[in-house]
């Protein structure tokens, strides 16, 4: 037996212990015209009406005894009684095997004998599923399609001119049988299970009277459809709701609002929760001809046809049908929804976000099966394109789609065969600002960005313009990016040059050897009208590969701010890398600026470096806290270290990468703690190679019990939180704890001004853990953290950057002679040389400096003569 069928013989058993209780010594009854006798064995704990009982066989039956003060009533329910069943089989109810009746001390007394059925009552079941927290164990299918039995048994009863009076969660009944399919659950193989209605309960027999009535919102709607109605709403709610049906208030002693606020779900289907309010409180709407209701028959008999005439005035319906359990149905709407929104998208986006059903459409998009219907795929980005939202909602919108899984998404859409990529182009562009790199990897990864390369060439202006608008967004490969552009001829260098400005600055330390010797053929082959452009950019971006890392990391590390400063490297870079926006203040500030304590309160997020904003907007005149550099002096870790993978298997990556389509925890194989009384005790970083399809990536000092999360950018230390940046592909982001029990993380080599004080719980050991195709390298030694003692000295600048990139300040120096014959009557080229000079001047390149000098002397020597 499987889980659901387990579970329904443990509640069989608990209903016997808890619903019933024996009787001590024996009761029995006679029917006088049959003989037959009835001994009564157990009373319902419930009712004080119903009992089970025994015949002369030994054979259980349900027995109702009910009292009457005149022979008339009696006579009236007795007849009722014998003609309901007449439908017993046609309306699948409880077979009445005797009816008898008694005279006793002035009363009219009236048994009825029913087949007893191993079963619950849909209240029974409620009370339980929320006693034991067992929700899930039924389909929400299952409670549409038994709500869809139900309404058809009232309707054809309405045609007999008869009120059942009992269709209610204390008398519609589960049954378990042999497999003859009628109502599906959830895990259930063995058997299947059947609805009946037993119509011997007190609402029925007695007008309206009971427990049940104090839920009704009024009081004299017995034997009328809107009775019915709501009886059959309180089923659909027994199944559904988010309580069980005895917590329910006496609505009738609320208003309509009030009773509508008491009704929930505990699905999200706003068609579901609508049916059942205006079945329980509204009561003026009746659902037979509800295109909701007609729907889900479509679902429920596989018509089809009913399902492809919906439009988007039909979209309650159809979004409940998505969120069925079945794939197959889901599917079949999906694509229903997804033909509407090719036409009407912006219905389909408001919808889905006025419902915050955004994770479960994508992730029925990701489910479906597209090789069916390719085409499709453009109508899923012009839903998600169109939501006309503020900026700040906008940004939360486009950072939730990661967690949602947009990136299955877009690794779907670069499968199919499309001949126009133009929504996907949009789409990307859109989300570039509020999201990591993780979704151009994607197009890297699958080559896809060089077949847009190869339409571009062919004329593709939408490709054109995809390609210029993301030349900065690959990560350590768009310089090499660029230079596939520069070779296919499709951007001036002007272009090309700012592209090449906007890459952030780490990536073009990564390539410097490759970035200089583009740098060099650009000054030397560019157009005349485009080589002081070419020279002062060059020069720009020298100055901020040499000087601005390490000049950014010491402003950091002191709680300076570099973008309002006043010095000579305030003008190093064009682009601050780390800001954040203030919801309140409606402000971008720097990391540093964003602790003042006029920000201490509010709302912040941090914006990514793609983003469109690029200085800090403080104006506010404060002092910074001042961090003590020697906090930040890193440990040295020898070559001995090894990692354990928590799948036990070998390594097949060098260089410390590790790789995992599931679930992998890699941790060093011994504690990275060292036991210093300064500076850092235990640091270390990853490189995201590839953030995988959710960005599932956490990096933690295990045994500090401290995480960065990727997905979400949260520092989780034991019970306390801080919010960093959220990190992805391309992106290297640290973690590390101080001698003083602080821990600290880095994003992208600077220092995340917020540090969280703890206690170890014992050693620390390195720990990341990776899921979905992400893919990561350990580092625990050249770090892009570097927190150098040069700080001090006010050698702002790398040596090692200034080596490789001297080959190309050499070629500046040789070009200045050519370059002012193209240029002498640009005043800007004056200007020009004077800050080249000087960063020949801060590097301490005195040689070059002379040349530059020198060859400048000459050639305007030269000119004033002639």
């Amino acid at each position: 037996m499987d889980d659901f069928d387990v579970w329904w013989d443990r509640l069989l058993g608990y209903r016997f212990t808890h619903f019933f209780t024996k009787f001590e010594s024996e009761v029995v009854f006679c029917n006088p015209d049959t003989f037959q006798e009835y001994t009564l064995t157990h009373k319902f704990i419930s009712s004080p009406n119903a009992f089970l009982g025994t015949d002369l066989d030994g054979k259980t039956h349900h027995i109702k005894i009910l009292s009457f003060g005149n022979y008339n009533q009696l006579r009236e329910q007795f007849q009722r009684i014998q003609k309901i069943q007449e439908y017993k089989f046609a309306w699948k109810l409880v077979k009445v095997l005797d009816l008898f009746e008694l005279y006793n001390k002035d009363r009219w007394i009236l048994i009825i004998v029913s087949e007893f059925l191993d079963c619950l009552t849909l209240e029974e079941i409620s009370q339980i599923m929320k006693l034991e927290n067992r929700y899930n164990e039924i389909a929400k299918e299952t409670s549409i399609y038994l709500y869809l039995y139900l309404l058809n048994i009232i309707e054809s009863s309405q045609k007999h001119n008869i009120f059942l009076n009992s269709v209610f969660p204390g008398s519609v009944l589960f049954v378990r049988e042999e497999p003859t399919t009628l109502i599906s659950i959830k895990n259930t193989s063995n058997f299947s299970y059947n609805v009946k209605i037993s119509t011997t309960n007190k609402y029925s027999l007695y007008s309206g009277k009971g427990n049940i009535s104090n839920y009704y919102p009024s009081e004299n709607l017995f034997n009328s459809l809107e009775s019915e109605l709501w009886g059959l709403g309180l089923c659909l709610y027994a199944l559904s709701g988010a309580n069980n049906v005895d917590s329910l208030p006496i609505l009738r002693e609320l208003s309509l609002d009030e009773r509508i606020q008491h009704i929930d779900i505990r699905y999200i289907d706003p068609a579901l929760k609508l049916i059942i309010q205006n079945s329980l409180c509204v009561m003026n709407k009746s659902p037979i001809d509800s295109k909701i209701v007609q729907i889900w028959w479509g679902l429920w008999i596989n018509d089809w046809d009913a399902i492809k005439i919906c439009t988007h005035e039909d979209l309650d319906g159809l979004f409940s049908g998505l969120l069925f359990e079945s794939s197959y149905s889901s599917r079949r709407i999906l694509k229903q929804i997804l033909s509407i929104s090719d036409n009407l998208p912006s219905e389909v986006s408001t919808y889905i976000m006025n419902n915050n059903l955004l994770q479960i459409f994508i992730q029925k998009c990701i489910n479906y099966d597209w090789k069916e219907s390719p085409q499709l795929i453009d109508a899923v980005f012009k839903v998600l394109n169109y939501p006309d939202l503020s900026d700040e909602k906008a940004r939360k919108f486009n950072e939730s789609l990661i967690e949602c899984g947009i990136l299955e998404i877009l690794d779907i859409a670069m499968g199919l065969s499309l001949e126009s990529y133009r929504l996907l182009h949009l789409f990307m562009l859109k989300i570039k600002y509020s999201n990591t790199l993780s979704a151009l990897q994607s197009l890297w990864e699958n080559r896809m960005i060089f077949d847009f390369l190869k339409r571009a060439e062919n004329g593709s202006e939408a490709d054109l313009i995809f390609i210029q608008n993301t030349l900065s967004c690959f990560g350590p490969n768009s310089v090499d990016f660029i230079r596939e552009c520069y070779k296919r001829n499709l951007f001036n260098e002007s272009v090309l040059m700012q592209g090449l400005i906007e890459i952030p600055y780490y990536f073009k330390l990564e390539k410097l050897d490759s970035l200089c010797d583009l740098l060099k053929k650009f000054i030397i082959n560019c157009q005349p009208k485009y080589l002081l452009n070419i020279l002062e950019k060059s020069v720009f971006i020298l100055e901020e590969v040499v000087c601005y890392p390490v000049a950014l990391q010491y402003d950091q590390l002191i709680g300076k701010c570099s973008s309002h400063t006043v010095d000579e490297f305030a003008t190093l870079f064009e682009k601050h890398p780390m800001l954040l926006f203030c919801e309140n203040c409606r402000k971008v500030l720097c990391a540093n600026c964003s602790l003042y304590i006029a920000h201490t309160d509010h709302e912040k997020s941090f914006l990514l470096y793609q983003s469109p904003y690029s200085r800090c907007d403080c104006e506010e005149s404060h002092t910074f806290d001042h961090y003590s550099l020697a906090k930040f002096k890193l440990p040295f870790y020898s070559n001995e270290f090894s990692f354990v993978r928590s799948d036990k298997k070998l390594n097949r990556e060098a260089n410390n990468i590790f790789n995992s389509e599931e679930e992998l925890t890699v941790m060093t194989n011994k504690s990275i703690m060292q036991n210093n009384k300064q500076g850092t005790i235990a640091y270390f970083e990853i490189k995201i190679i590839e953030s995988g399809l959710y960005e599932d990536v956490v990096i933690e000092l295990q045994g500090a019990r401290a995480s960065y999360y990727g997905k979400n950018g949260y520092l989780k230390v034991k019970d306390q939180i801080i919010k960093g940046p959220r990190y992805g592909s391309w992106d290297i982001v640290g973690i590390g704890m101080t001698y003083q029990d602080q821990i600290y993380i880095t994003y992208n080599g600077l220092l995340i001004p917020q540090f969280i004080d703890t206690q170890p719980d014992c050693d620390i050991f390195a720990c990341v853990t990776i899921k979905n195709r992400a893919k990561i390298e350990f580092k625990l030694r050249d770090w892009l953290f570097k927190p150098d003692d040069n700080f001090s000295n006010n050698k702002f600048y790398s040596e090692d950057s200034v080596n490789r990139s001297k080959f190309l300040l050499e070629g500046i120096v040789n070009h200045i002679k050519k370059g002012c014959k193209k240029i002498c009557k640009d005043k800007k080229f004056i200007s020009w040389h004077e800050k080249f000079v000087k960063l020949l001047e801060t590097l301490n390149l005195n040689d070059l400096k002379e040349k530059a000098i020198m060859k400048k002397k000459k050639f305007l020597f030269f000119t004033k003569k002639n």
